[in-house]
């Protein structure tokens, strides 16, 4: 189909809309003088959401954090590429250091949201705790901004017609030794992100448990949606900004790495300045604090003994593997069989980012009460079967174009927020008074590493479907599309099976406070429990960097075909 067709196909489904608009939305006349006061108080109500403090630092922090994975996917991938075209052991030394810094930053969340809450600084929980990450980003990002970037590796020529290209001939041998500097202040941003962004979780359960139970869940999905604004823009700074020839691009003027730096520098001196204006917290003496300090590690410890927390957590780690379980042929088509571009997969994260604050918002005005267990399979099943059709009619290419593969994305992005706000929810109603942090952290630390245990697993399975290698999307025979095609059909398998865990959560907010009251725990199975906890956390981090060492990348383990030692004999 070409565009022409598509926008045809558009346009009738935006008349249907126009029409069924027209015809079935009913409301109530208004006079005049109550649409002045409707309007009075619309302006008030949005007036009074921009001033609450942990709205203007979510958005904030939504672009701090959106600009550090921007940066890193895919900025800093171009800059090591095309700019300083890292060697080879470099960049293994990079992704060594990174992959540790990620499943660290992430996984740790839980410390660093428990020492928040049970240590406070000056009689205060979360302000001082904020500040530090903030500064720690502060300092990170004003290094690498005010260091003058190094000229590209490559020559750019600039034609007098406006055209421009990058060549393959070298401007700057230097440039790659500089690629060093800036990785060491990337992982002090990530480090102070994880930090700041863990110890206002708990500041949001705070606020949040303190609803009427009808509309508890607002302020979380009102955070949320803001965090979204500060991700877009930083998408949209990167995606456009450093479109340039120079990072891999196609435009012929970009935005350098320093301007960036300013942009987020600027965004954080707002974020600093909110913090310490509106954080409003109680200011306890010595005494009370030591006090906090020791009911905070009696509290966390009985938590971890109780079932219904155990199986919150549990649900944590099955989530997280279920995301992983995903077959790698979806980035292998990308690449290889609709070639989609750089700009193009930007704009597509920009719009979906976008319909996942409306996600975010009609789950918050429709779903709020509706059973978490139902909502969760809904969007489970439905994810697969708007995929199954485009993923059918693209691998045995039937129809194959970059704009078409992204269209079930699109639908998707509206429900695929919801999970995981869901988990936050009962993060909520769990949270002992004064471990808010460490509860709601405590989620998203084994999610984490469920995720990296369904990335070994993942790994191993798809790794004898040989869907890793670039060979058989090119060669693409009809064997080849098999080998894909059954790739996807395991994928969904397990998927579907891996919503039965939906049945460790509670199924409404009244349910999570009756587990919470009714049921006890056993000392036993919570040493058992965190035993077994430790353990994952472990051997995930350890196959995780399996792919990143030569001697280990081939096994199967590790996402290989298959390692053969010196006598010729396969092994995993």
């Amino acid at each position: 189909m070409t565009i022409n067709q598509i926008m045809v196909i558009a346009l009738i489904a935006l008349v249907v809309g126009i029409v069924y608009a027209i015809l079935f939305t009913n409301e109530k006349n208004y006079d005049e003088a109550i649409e002045k006061t409707i309007t009075r108080d619309a302006f008030a109500k949005l007036w009074t959401l921009l001033q609450t403090s942990y709205y203007q630092r979510y958005i904030a922090f939504g672009i701090s954090i959106g600009l550090v994975f921007a940066l890193r996917t895919p900025a800093s991938t171009k800059i090591e590429k095309n700019w300083v075209n890292v060697e080879p052991l470099v960049k293994n030394l990079i992704n060594i250091i990174t992959s540790f810094l990620e499943m660290g930053a992430w996984s740790t969340k839980f410390a660093y949201s428990f020492i928040s809450d049970a240590v406070p600084i000056c009689g205060l929980r979360r302000l001082p705790y904020i500040l530090i990450g903030l500064f720690l980003i502060a300092i990170s990002v004003s290094i690498i901004g005010i260091k003058p970037f190094p000229e590209p590796y490559y020559v750019i020529n600039n034609y007098d017609n406006g055209t421009c290209e990058r060549t393959d001939e070298v401007n700057n041998a230097e440039t790659r030794f500089e690629v060093k500097y800036y990785v060491i202040f990337f992982m002090m941003w990530y480090t102070g992100i994880a930090f700041s962004d863990s110890v206002v979780d708990g500041l949001i359960t705070q606020r949040s448990k303190r609803e009427p139970e009808e509309t508890r869940g607002r302020i979380l999905a009102w955070t949320r949606i803001t965090g979204k604004v500060g991700l877009v823009t930083s998408l949209l700074l990167t995606g456009f900004f450093m479109n340039g020839v120079q990072y891999g691009g196609t435009f012929c003027w970009s935005m350098t790495i320093n301007q960036i730096m300013v942009i987020a520098l600027i965004a954080l001196v707002v974020g600093i300045v909110y913090a310490i204006l509106f954080t409003n917290e109680k200011n306890y003496d010595e005494a009370i604090e030591k006090t906090i300090t020791r009911d905070a590690f009696a509290k966390l410890w009985t938590l971890l003994q109780t079932s219904y927390y155990q199986r919150y957590i549990a649900f944590g780690i099955s989530i997280g593997l279920v995301f992983a379980l995903r077959t790698p042929a979806s980035t292998k088509i990308e690449k290889n069989w609709v070639n989609v571009e750089p700009l193009v997969k930007n704009l597509i994260n920009i719009i979906t980012s976008f319909l996942e604050m409306g996600g975010l918002y009609l789950f918050m005005r429709y779903l709020l009460n509706i059973s978490w267990r139902v909502v969760v399979i809904t969007q489970g099943l439905l994810s697969m079967i708007l995929e199954f059709p485009i993923m059918i009619m693209t691998v045995f290419n039937i129809y194959r174009n970059q704009y078409f593969w992204f269209a079930d994305d699109l639908v998707e992005a509206i429900i695929q927020s919801w999970i995981f706000f869901i988990a936050e929810l009962i993060a909520v109603e769990y949270a002992p008074q004064g471990l808010e942090g460490a509860t709601f952290a405590m989620f998203w630390a084994t999610c984490n590493i469920g995720v990296m245990g369904g990335a070994f697993i993942s790994n191993f399975i798809f790794g004898y479907f040989n869907v890793m290698e670039d060979d058989i999307y090119k060669s693409d025979t009809p064997a080849d599309r098999l080998q894909v095609f059954y790739s996807f059909l395991l994928s969904y398998t397990l998927r579907t099976i891996g919503l039965v865990v939906v049945f460790l959560i509670p199924a409404q907010k009244k349910q999570a406070l009756l587990w919470k009251e009714v049921e006890g725990g056993s000392k036993a199975r919570r040493y058992i429990f965190v035993f077994l906890l430790v353990s994952l956390f472990i051997i995930s981090v350890i196959t995780n960097l399996l792919p990143l060492f030569k001697t280990t990348q081939c096994m199967h383990i590790a996402g290989g075909m298959g390692c053969k030692n010196a006598t010729g004999i396969l092994l995993l």
